[in-house]
């Protein structure tokens, strides 16, 4: 068990997600979270645990540490998370508490999963999601992007170049840097995987991975809370650029869920959705049901919010900024 001393508070209910937070999920083999620390970080921390326990396997007994591991993690490989926490909490019991988790979140080299090499260099840790960039990043992830099941890669889908690359960007404003690139598919549209690492960060947050049409999970209960407009605009912006659609007399927004066990109900994100654009003052209709329609998993229902009339175009058209040609669109209209 992790001491007191070794935990900062947990900011998850605000968006906010430290060290401590994480969520070790063991195999066999290996773990989901590998780090990599700063070089004289690292040197202080296995130099301050060894003068305490005179040698290495001595350090293996009174961390509960595999000694080939311990040893491993000295001499040439990154620390799993679990022995990261075993050795913060030796540290900070003897009263070392430069080497708390708090601490150690701000000397990490990079950050990378068991069962890839790929790393996240100089995570943002602690990682924010309330934002401009977060909230931009969760408005596309919830909308036309997702996280795999199997593979966890977070993932975004988009006819835009533009949004994709946005996407991108915001992904290493918010958790660090590391190598990915948007690539064209061969239906034309644009398509951008994340590392694993990052959708298992996300896990920790607490979001459901795989299809969101079959399972219709929980958005993240922090959004409920934000009253700022910025953000909330932010949000909206790239939620109507991913599934909304600009009419003459309306502004629709839809999405799909699927029906279960015999009950109908709109999806989590479409009644976020409303949520944020009634903070912002504008009259929202709906959920309204618009189609029932067959997939790979079942009957699934169609639901749309609409916004209507001049006075709430130019309410939506002053705090929502979208991409250029539902901009015009809208302006068009508002004419």
């Amino acid at each position: 068990m992790i001491k007191k001393l070794n935990n900062k508070k947990s900011e998850l209910n605000k968006g906010i997600l430290h060290l401590s937070d994480l969520k070790i999920v063991k195999n066999i083999q290996s773990e989901q979270f590998y780090f990599e620390l700063r070089k004289n970080y690292k040197i202080a921390l296995f130099k301050t645990a060894l003068s305490i326990s005179k040698n290495i396997r001595n350090l293996a007994k009174k961390t509960n540490i595999n000694y080939f591991n311990l040893w491993d993690c000295i001499k040439r490989a990154p620390i799993s998370l679990s022995n990261l926490r075993k050795l913060s909490d030796f540290l900070t019991d003897k009263g070392f508490k430069d080497f708390s988790l708090e601490n150690i979140e701000k000397n990490i080299r990079y950050i990378k999963g068991g069962f890839t090499n790929e790393k996240v260099y100089k995570p943002k840790f602690p990682i924010n999601l309330i934002t401009k960039n977060g909230m931009r990043f969760l408005a596309h992830l919830y909308h036309d992007g997702g996280i795999g099941k199997e593979n966890r890669q977070p993932n975004y889908t988009n006819k835009s170049f533009k949004e994709c690359r946005e996407f991108l960007k915001d992904a290493k404003i918010i958790f660090g840097n590391f190598f990915r690139s948007v690539k064209l598919r061969k239906d034309g549209t644009y398509s951008v995987e994340l590392p694993t690492v990052i959708g298992d960060i996300l896990i920790s947050f607490g979001y459901t991975p795989g299809d969101k049409t079959k399972q219709n999970p929980p958005t993240f209960p922090f959004l409920n809370k934000i009253k700022n407009k910025e953000l909330v605009s932010g949000f909206l912006a790239k939620a109507f650029n991913d599934d909304g659609s600009i009419g003459k007399r309306q502004i629709i927004l839809e999405q799909s869920s699927l029906i279960k066990n015999g009950i109908r109900k709109p999806s989590n994100v479409l009644l976020l959705d409303k949520y944020f654009l009634e903070e912002l003052g504008i009259k929202v209709f709906g959920p309204k049901l618009t189609n029932i329609y067959p997939n790979r998993y079942g009957k699934c229902t169609k639901y749309v919010i609409n916004v209507y009339s001049k006075q709430q175009f130019k309410i939506f058209n002053n705090h929502i900024k979208l991409i250029n040609h539902k901009r015009k669109k809208l302006e068009e209209n508002i004419l």
